[in-house]
C-alpha cells in the first residue's frame, strides 16, 4: 500500500471553518445588544478575529493522507475526515488543470476527476491540487510523473486502463 500526501482540503470541511472564523468574529458583536454583555463585545471581536484567523490557517495547512490499496480503492483522510474512490464503481476518470481568477493574477489546479453512476445520477468527485508554473511545465513535456497527484492518476490507470480518459480538454481547461 502506497502512501502519499496532497494539499487538498475537502469542500465541507472548508465550508464549516469559514463558517466557524467569522461567527468568533461576529458572535460578539451579536450579543452586544443585551445590555450586561455590550461592554464585552469588543474585547470579544478583538480575541474572535486572530483567533478565527489562527483556525483557518491552521485548517489550511494540514494535508490530505491519501492511500493507494491493492485492491483498486483509493482512500483520503483528512484529520477526522475519511472518504474513499472505488476504482471498480466508476465509469471514467480524467486529469485537467483549470484556472481560478484571483486578484493577484491566475491561479491554476491540476484536478483529477472520477465519474460514476449512482443510482441513475452522475456523480463526480475530485481531488484538485495548486499547481505553479513547474508543474504545469513538467505536465506539458510529460515529465509529470513527480506530482503527487500524478501518482495517483498513474496507479489508477495502471489498475483500468479502459476508464483513464486522459488529459481532459474541456471547455474550462487551460488546453
Amino acid at each position: 500500500m502506497k502512501t502519499l500526501r496532497i494539499k487538498y482540503i475537502p469542500p465541507m470541511i472548508v465550508a464549516i471553518t469559514v463558517v466557524l472564523s467569522f461567527g468568533l468574529c461576529l458572535l460578539p458583536i451579536c450579543l452586544s445588544y443585551n445590555e450586561k454583555t455590550a461592554d464585552y463585545a469588543l474585547v470579544g471581536s478583538l480575541v474572535g478575529m486572530p483567533v478565527g484567523v489562527v483556525l483557518l490557517v491552521g485548517v489550511c495547512s494540514i494535508k490530505t493522507l491519501v492511500k493507494l490499496g491493492d485492491d483498486g480503492v483509493i482512500r483520503c483522510i483528512w484529520l477526522f475526515y475519511s472518504w474513499e474512490i472505488d476504482l471498480a464503481k466508476t465509469e471514467s476518470f480524467s486529469c485537467c488543470v483549470q484556472p481560478h481568477r484571483a486578484r493577484g493574477g491566475t491561479v491554476y489546479s491540476l484536478d483529477l476527476v472520477f465519474i460514476s453512476n449512482k443510482d441513475g445520477y452522475e456523480d463526480e468527485s475530485s481531488l484538485k491540487v495548486n499547481v505553479g508554473a513547474s508543474e504545469l511545465r513538467k505536465l506539458l513535456k510529460g515529465e509529470a510523473d513527480d506530482i503527487d497527484i500524478m501518482k495517483i492518476y498513474k496507479y489508477a490507470e495502471a489498475l483500468y486502463p479502459d476508464k483513464a480518459k486522459g488529459l481532459d480538454v474541456g471547455e474550462e481547461s487551460i488546453f
